[in-house]
């Protein structure tokens, strides 16, 4: 430890283990390899100076921040599973004072907290990822399997007689590894890529679908072969957690995992417009990949061939992954998760408490959806474009704010040093020249991708100093970029028009359009966009970050698209976490059928289901769901005894079985009886005590099911079409030429409208 209590922590920080309840392992890498280090963790929390710490478990300590406003008391704790209960603590008080139950920590106005405990010790150490490690010093895997299932069927995991074939793997020093299947061995298979990543040793493991597919598989077959998932350093065993209320989510202890092609996507519109600058500028040749949602039973393209592909997405995302990360002090899976906003408050946030002023509480407002955002097409569209409408200008207009001595606006001064002034005032760099130089001559002198993680960090010190929802909210700014941002947009919707670009969707700084089908060739596109820039307002720039075949517009911020080459790319469409597994395969599918307009497909498909369900051919994990309870059932049932909450499915099913788990614990149940509508929690029952010789589940309810997750496609068809497709009867045999789709706009009353004909766009060469 150092004089003032921070740990002594080598730089190149690579990845880090929770060991137990206080003490992380972290895993460092030089030249001479990755070492690991043991150190003591001391979780703590934020919160308003006026909150009672007398209910907070001990023992615990507390000192207070320097500053008169916001949350000034740092309480800390010995234990990670304290912090939690005292988050619950301050939960009931919270729910008590405001006579409505708070559901989250998300909720509470007046408390700082980070989720993960080693965002603790790397706040608490003043380090960060990758700080001090050359992002060629940085060593990732790629990896992909295949699957085998019975002809028609897609492969499960949780079936016998489907399994793993096939595994892919490729290392960025240049280790590959290809395991195939011998005598139906699965478990060799599994064992031999396990020990190629210990002999490895990767820091970050790349894989599309890495979370939704390719890691519950593997977990899945490893636990029905009695082997240990070996994904971690030291031999650890890989992880899954399931935050109350949030989607599970799977961690490797030692490595970061990473979805390129999801990391980017969930980028804003500005952000994902410079790393494609810079992809663009760098000599290294870079290709844009898509990927397929599907089960790895059905790709389409070999593992090997799948992992160069991700390898290729990856080579666009991982340095500024790694950029980005060294600036924060967070895990990158967290990095990956957060919004601009949320980065900067977590860049403040350190900065404040390395100088010991207080942090600004979270305004409690309700926040209405964008104007922009609520209008919206829907409907098959083709071809069409993401297009980013790049604030250039915007990254600095809030400049001006940070006259005031605010403690956050003397910070921002500081950190401003550290960045290039042509980030803040004109368009974001793209020589490839200064991506390769040679940093010896100029220490100081950024790389483009450094430029690109610095700009994208500026952006999101203007987004939450401009958004009503942060907790660094600032009225005046919020008012001057509101007004700028509406016209901005407005104008700019204007000159897309007129160039025969139709919006679909918005989605911030993004606008799904139809284009003209005529930019078939880059040299087109390149033309078509500068020439739709010089018409923009002063300070925006029109680029494009993604191309695809065809789009399908569900709604307000729901859409699919399907790229040229081959898989479907869900941008905004992804499926309900109160969905069960089959609604979720059928629902995914069903996008894929629609987007290829295989309507005579998506009717089988429609039909196999329902006799599916009839016939109850399938199992709870087909029809089950899994939910994480927030709260012991002692604080549940006296919660419900006093009229505070109602009885909840997941519960009630724990009651039924009778157990009396802890907060925090998985359930798996599923729905009985024989009416569609039953009370959920009257009728729920835990998946493990579900009988294959007397099955109980409730048909009708799972019918209905199907058929509401059938209705969200409805709005893309004529009614009587949609009815020939999502209908079991068949008298007269399905005739798909008959099908025709529809397009609507929010902003039009009518109901139904014929798709308009569209020009296209002539370049003249002149202006």
């Amino acid at each position: 430890m150092s004089s003032d209590g921070t740990p002594v922590v080598p730089n190149g920080i690579v990845g880090i283990h929770v060991l137990d309840d206080r003490t992380v392992r972290v895993y460092a890498r030089s030249s001479e390899g990755v070492q690991s280090f043991d150190h003591p963790l001391r979780p703590w929390l934020v919160l308003d100076e006026q909150e009672s710490t007398e209910l907070l478990p001990s023992p615990h300590e507390s000192f207070l921040l320097e500053g008169s406003v916001g949350l000034r008391r740092v309480v800390r704790f010995q234990r990670w599973p304290d912090v939690w209960e005292s988050v619950h603590t301050l939960i009931r008080h919270t729910s008590e004072r405001r006579h409505e139950r708070v559901h989250s920590y998300l909720d509470l106005d007046r408390l700082f907290l980070l989720a993960d405990p080693a965002d603790h010790w790397l706040f608490d150490a003043r380090s960060s990822f990758f700080a001090g490690c050359p992002i060629d010093r940085v060593l990732r895997a790629q990896i992909s399997i295949r699957t085998h299932s019975r002809e028609g069927f897609r492969s499960r995991a949780d079936r016998t007689e489907d399994r793993i074939t096939a595994i892919a793997a490729h290392s960025s020093s240049g280790d590959r590894a290809s395991f195939r299947i011998h005598k139906n061995d699965e478990r060799a298979l599994i064992s031999s890529f396990f020990d190629w990543i210990q002999t490895v040793n990767p820091d970050i493991l790349e894989a599309f679908h890495v979370h939704d597919v390719l890691l519950p598989y593997l977990a899945v077959r490893c636990e029905m072969l009695g082997i240990e998932c070996a994904l971690g350093r030291d031999g650890f065993a890989l992880r899954l957690s399931t935050p109350p209320g949030l989607p599970s989510v799977y961690s490797v202890p030692g490595r970061t995992l990473l979805d390129p092609l999801d990391f980017e996507q969930g980028l804003d519109g500005s952000t994902r417009a410079l790393l494609r600058m810079v992809a663009q500028s760098s000599p290294r040749k870079t290709s844009r990949h898509s990927k397929d949602w599907s089960s790895p039973g059905t790709r389409r393209v070999p593992p090997t061939d799948e992992c160069r592909s991700v390898r290729a997405a990856s080579d666009v995302v991982v340095p500024f992954l790694v950029s980005l990360s060294s600036q924060l002090r967070v895990r990158p899976d967290l990095v990956i998760r957060a919004s601009p906003a949320f980065r900067f408050e977590l860049l403040a946030a350190a900065g404040l408490l390395d100088a010991h002023r207080t942090i600004p509480a979270a305004p409690l407002i309700f926040v209405s959806a964008n104007p922009s955002e609520s209008e919206y097409r829907t409907g098959l569209f083709s071809p069409v474009a993401d297009v980013a409408i790049v604030p250039l200008v915007a990254r600095s207009a809030w400049i001006g704010w940070q006259g005031s001595d605010s403690d956050i606006a003397r910070l921002l001064r500081d950190r401003l040093t550290r960045f290039n002034e042509s980030l803040i005032e004109h368009a974001p760099p793209a020589q490839s020249s200064e991506q390769h130089a040679d940093r010896s001559t100029d220490p100081n002198r950024l790389s483009a991708t450094e430029r690109a993680a610095s700009a994208a960090l500026l952006y999101g010190a203007w987004a939450a100093i401009s958004s009503r929802t942060s907790r660094f909210h600032d009225d005046q700014m919020y008012r001057t970029a509101d007004q700028w941002r509406s016209g901005a947009l407005r104008d700019s919707v204007a000159v897309l028009e007129l160039h025969n670009v139709t919006p679909v969707q918005f989605s911030g700084d993004v606008v799904t359009s139809q284009i003209p089908d005529n930019l078939e060739s880059e040299e087109a596109r390149t033309r078509f966009w500068q020439n739709v820039s010089s018409r923009l307002p002063f300070g925006l720039l029109a680029y494009p970050i993604a191309h695809y075949a065809t789009a399908a517009s569900l709604g307000p911020r729901i859409l699919a698209a399907l790229s040229n080459d081959q898989p479907v790319t869900l941008l905004r469409s992804h499926p309900p976490r109160s969905f069960e597994p089959f609604l979720r395969d059928f629902y995914l599918h069903s996008i894929e059928l629609i987007l290829r307009k295989d309507w005579h497909t998506l009717h089988r498909f429609y039909v196999a289901e329902v006799q599916r369900i009839l016939h109850r051919t399938w199992r709870p994990s087909d029809f089950g769901r899994r939910e994480t309870i927030g709260d012991s059932w002692a604080v549940y049932a006296a919660e419900v005894e006093r009229g505070i909450r109602h009885a909840s499915a997941p519960y009630e099913a724990l009651r039924k079985g009778e157990r009396s788990p802890d907060a925090g614990t998985v359930v798996a149940y599923y729905i009985t009886g024989s009416k569609r509508d039953v009370v959920l929690s009257d009728n729920s029952k835990l998946a493990e005590l579900w009988d294959p010789t007397q099955p109980d589940e409730n048909t009708e309810y799972y019918l209905d099911r199907l058929r509401q997750c059938g209705d969200r496609f409805r709005i893309l068809l004529p009614s009587a079409d949609f009815e020939r497709i999502f209908s079991t009867e068949d008298l007269f045999g399905f005739d798909p030429s008959q099908i025709r789709t529809l397009e609507r706009y929010s902003g039009r009353t009518g109901a139904e409208e014929p798709a308009p004909e569209r020009s296209i766009w002539l370049d003249t060469g002149q202006d």
